[in-house]
Parts: C-alpha cells; sequence; structure tokens
C-alpha cells in the first residue's frame, strides 16, 4: 500500500514539474519548489517506514520474571521421601510439573537442573524439597504469570565457619564475608565457599533467565538452616549475630547481581523443629528469634506442627515437606500486607514474638531473662506514642492484636539477688544440693538430698531452724528467696543384737554343716596320707 502512495506521489511531483516549465510568472515557480520539497520529504519517510517493516522503530519491552530464591541445608536441599501416588492425590502437578514455575539449581555437588518446570524429584537423589509447596502457592497466586525458583542447599552444613565436620572439609560453609572477618579471618580454605557457590547459582541462573528474553527481579529467600549450629556449645551462642550479618552480606551481594538495592529484600527464617534432637535446639530457636525481632523484613516460618521423626529422625515426611514449601511462600507474599514487631532487649534478657505480622492478628510477646536477672519492664511504642504494658504480662507473656502500624518493644531487666546456702554437717552423712559451684540467685530452684554414712540413720533435716520433711529419695525442693542455713542430723544405729538364751550374754555357735566338715577334712587326709606312704614303702621294697 505504502508503495502504491510513492508511486503516485511521485507521478504528482513529476507532473508538477513539468507544469511548471510551462510556467513564466516566478511565484509559481518558488511556489511549485516549495510544494516539491515537501513532496520529496514525505517520500523520503514513507520509505524508511518501508525499509523498517512498514512498523515505526520502538524498543522491545523485556518480559519480567519474579524470582524466589532457596537456601540452607538438608530440609531445604530436600531429603524428604518422594511418595509420588501421595503427590498425586494431593495435586497432580506435584509430579506432572507446573508449567508456570521454572526451577533452577543443584543441591551439593549433585546434578544442576537448568530452567525445568517444578516438580517431583528435585531434591538430593531425587527426593523433595520445599520447592513443591512454594510452587504451588506462587502458581496459584501469580495465576498464570510464570514465576522462578533458584536453589542452592547442602546437607548438614554450618552457617557458623567451623572447619572440623566432614562437610566442611567436603563442601565448606555458610559463614557470610562480615562473619569471617568478624572472627577473624578464614579458619580453613573452603570457609564461606558455600555461600560463594550460592552467589554463583543466582548468577548462573539469572544468565539463563536472560538467555530466554526474561528480567529477573528477585523477591524473596527462604532459608531453612540451624540444625548443624545446635550441635554445638561453641557456635550456638553467636548463631543470632551470625545470622544477622549473613542477611546483611547476601542482601548486599545480591544487590550486586541484580544492580539494585536489595536492603528491604524479605527474608523468610525456617525456625528449626523443637522435636529435632540436638543438644541445643531451644537455643538456636531462640537465637532465630532475636533475629526475627531486630532484623526488618525477615518473617518466622514455624515448623514445630510437622512431624519429626518423618522421613527419618532429622527430615520430614512428603506431605509435610510440602506444606514446609507453602509456608515459605506464604510468608514471603505477606510483604505488602504487613507491619514489622521490633524487640529492643537491654542486657539481661530476650524478647521472642518480632518480625513481620499481619494486622488484625493474635500476637504474644514472650520475655525470658537470663540467669541472674529478672523482668522487669516493658514499654509498647505505637506511631511515637509509650505506653507501660508490665502488669499486662500474664507469666512471661503478652498477648496483644497486631495493629495497621510497626509496634516497638522495650523491655528492662534487672540484677537478681544472690543468697547465701549454710550447710552445717555433724557426724554421720553428708547434705547434697544442685548449683553447687555458686549461690543461688532469687527465684531460683535448689533440691537438697540427704545420705547418711554407713551405720547411721538421718534424724531430721532443718532450713532455717524449721524442721523439713523429706521426699521417699531423701530430697527436698524449693525456690530460693533468702538465704538459707541448712542442718542434718544423724543417728548411730546399734550394731549389737540380742543373740542370748536367757542364761548368758555368749553367741550360740551354730554347728549344722561346720561340725562334720571338722571331722571329714582331717580324715580324708590322714587316709590320703597312709596311701601315699604304703605306696611309696611297696616301691623300697622291691
Amino acid at each position: 500500500m505504502l508503495l502504491i502512495i510513492i508511486i503516485i506521489l511521485s507521478l504528482i511531483s513529476v507532473d508538477i514539474l513539468k507544469n511548471n516549465q510551462k510556467e513564466n510568472s516566478s511565484c509559481l515557480r518558488a511556489s511549485a519548489v516549495i510544494n516539491m520539497k515537501r513532496i520529496l520529504i514525505l517520500i523520503v519517510m514513507l520509505f524508511g517506514i518501508c525499509l523498517t517493516g512498514n512498523k515505526p522503530v520502538v524498543k522491545a519491552i523485556e518480559k519480567q520474571i519474579d524470582v524466589y530464591l532457596i537456601a540452607g541445608q538438608s530440609n531445604a536441599a530436600g531429603f524428604s521421601t518422594n511418595n509420588r501416588s501421595l503427590l498425586l492425590n494431593l495435586d497432580e502437578r506435584y509430579v506432572n510439573g507446573f508449567s508456570d514455575v521454572l526451577y533452577y539449581g543443584r543441591v551439593g555437588n549433585e546434578k544442576l537442573y537448568n530452567l525445568v518446570n517444578v516438580k517431583s524429584g528435585l531434591g538430593s537423589n531425587e527426593r523433595i524439597g520445599p520447592e513443591l509447596g512454594m510452587a504451588s502457592v506462587l502458581s496459584d497466586h501469580y495465576q498464570g504469570r510464570k514465576t522462578t525458583l533458584i536453589k542452592f542447599a547442602v546437607g548438614g552444613a554450618y552457617l557458623a565457619d567451623e572447619p572440623n565436620h566432614n562437610v566442611s572439609v567436603s563442601h565448606g560453609t555458610w559463614s557470610s564475608p562480615t562473619m569471617i572477618a568478624e572472627n577473624g579471618g578464614k579458619k580453613f580454605t573452603k570457609s564461606g565457599l558455600i555461600y560463594e557457590n550460592f552467589l554463583k547459582t543466582v548468577n548462573d541462573g539469572f544468565f539463563a533467565l536472560k538467555a530466554q528474553g526474561y528480567t529477573p527481579i528477585i523477591k524473596g529467600i527462604a532459608w531453612m538452616q540451624g540444625c548443624q549450629d545446635a550441635w554445638s556449645s561453641t557456635h550456638v551462642y553467636k548463631y543470632a549475630e551470625n545470622l544477622s550479618m549473613f542477611i546483611s552480606d547476601l542482601r548486599s551481594d545480591l544487590g550486586k547481581i541484580m544492580n539494585a538495592d536489595l536492603s528491604k529484600l524479605p527474608f523468610a527464617i525456617g525456625k528449626i523443629n523443637s522435636k529435632y534432637n540436638a543438644s541445643y535446639v531451644n537455643e538456636v530457636r531462640k537465637q532465630q528469634d532475636i533475629v526475627l525481632g531486630s532484623v526488618k523484613y525477615t518473617y518466622e516460618v514455624e515448623t514445630s506442627e510437622l512431624a519429626l521423626p518423618g522421613t527419618d529422625n532429622a527430615h520430614f515426611n512428603t506431605a509435610d515437606m510440602v506444606e514446609l514449601g507453602k509456608l515459605f511462600a506464604n510468608a514471603l507474599l505477606t510483604v505488602n500486607n504487613s507491619n514489622f514487631v521490633k524487640i529492643n532487649s537491654l542486657s539481661g534478657g530476650n524478647g521472642i514474638g518480632g518480625g513481620w505480622k499481619v494486622p488484625g492478628d493474635t500476637c504474644k510477646l514472650i520475655v525470658i531473662a537470663d540467669k541472674g536477672y529478672g523482668f522487669s519492664k516493658a514499654i509498647m511504642t505505637i506511631n511515637g506514642k509509650e505506653v507501660d504494658i508490665t502488669n499486662d504480662f500474664i507469666g512471661n507473656q503478652y498477648q496483644y492484636i497486631m495493629p495497621k502500624e510497626d509496634v516497638e518493644f522495650t523491655l528492662l531487666y534487672i540484677r537478681l539477688p544472690v543468697y547465701n546456702i549454710n550447710i552445717n554437717l555433724g557426724n554421720g552423712g553428708n547434705i547434697y544440693r544442685t548449683i553447687s559451684t555458686r549461690n543461688p540467685y532469687q527465684g531460683e530452684e535448689i533440691t537438697f538430698t540427704v545420705m547418711a554414712s554407713k551405720g547411721y540413720e538421718l534424724a531430721s533435716f532443718i532450713i532455717n531452724g524449721e524442721e523439713v520433711e523429706l521426699t521417699e529419695n531423701n530430697t527436698h525442693t524449693l525456690v530460693v528467696n533468702q538465704d538459707l542455713d541448712v542442718e542434718a542430723k544423724f543417728t548411730l544405729i546399734s550394731s549389737s543384737e540380742d543373740n542370748s538364751d536367757g542364761n548368758n550374754n555368749e553367741p550360740i555357735i551354730e554347728e549344722t554343716g561346720c561340725k562334720s566338715n571338722q571331722i571329714v577334712l582331717p580324715f580324708t587326709l590322714y587316709t590320703i596320707g597312709m596311701l601315699f606312704f604304703a605306696f611309696f614303702r611297696r616301691i623300697k621294697l622291691k
């Protein structure tokens, strides 16, 4: 069509030139020249449009795709049973795949999956991880718009920079640059190697998405880790400090990959299961709560309702692993509907219950004082207005409805008095007590155990001048709120027994069995001797 227009305009221009030659008027010639220039410009513009495919030149709009990251140790990697029949009953997409949710990543040094549809078998040795449940929620939430999960996780990995562990030796640790620097530098050559490999996996995943025409946008991180650190008395009490530095470093380094400010990137923290059998499970959970209440844009994912043992003693079963993924996705999707609860705990204790909360939800603040300290005061601040809520606590808990604004709690603690335990012992026994290496703080529970020596028995047990009754195990437990003077009195058990026959005090000798032995043994020896004498005499006579 445009070519036809150009041809027509060209013919018109030629006609104008011919007419111009016939005209003698200079004015008409000038007008013809101007019209000719206009026509030529129009022809050039139309010709340019033809060369660009009959379309105006418009920059191509890139396809944006939201990306969610998965990191941590084995329950992030995926060690749960791939029960395909159960998964098909739950949602056939778990087995057949989610067409609108892509997956990039690997577990440890296992197979790399390069932008496949999320389905069962993407965990360690083709087991399942939280990607299944996350894909289910994301697919329903985005309603057909594609999203991506990128994962790198290593089972049994430390967050702390611990060199003396088999996983550390083979894969390294999650330790971030600031963590390593704060702890005096790398402890061994593979310090922080898992952290570095995670960033590499994310970067490679972005490259793969861009190759398919996508512009990736990181929307949040699902973090399931802490079980390994829960075995270490060295690292457990630094977990909150380490995790806080880790989150800050990760947001910064991911921001460099995206060339964007990710200081507010949502970070969902999976609490380690309370039924896990490590030595310091409760302490790690407490440390995770400290982070949730102090680091903004962190979200709690509670796992205590999930069953352990599951697939085994450390890993969730098939259905619970799917549920874990759903919990992660839902936590990360509540970003725009939440407000932050910040907890400021001055020295002497911690508060549990911070993090992002949905307005209208019923929330709890739990106060836990350190040994030697007692909870003293709590201030709740909303929109700059402070309210003393100390008297509203029931025990160590305060319950409230989350408002539509951020909430800040400030908790104060006081040093508890120490009480002396003075133990008075006479002859005949001993008193043992719990908390034996120091004097107890006010409110601490102490148990006394009384043990009589051989030949003695307990006569009385006295505390601060009053006789106290003991249990069947000779123990007594009390809460200490004053100095204690503790005393035990023992009496000697008589060793003599009434063995007289009524006529004298001489003991009666039991002869049954003994008298026969006194006769038989000498007779036997005498007989043997005579036999030997006769035998040797006979030999001599021969």
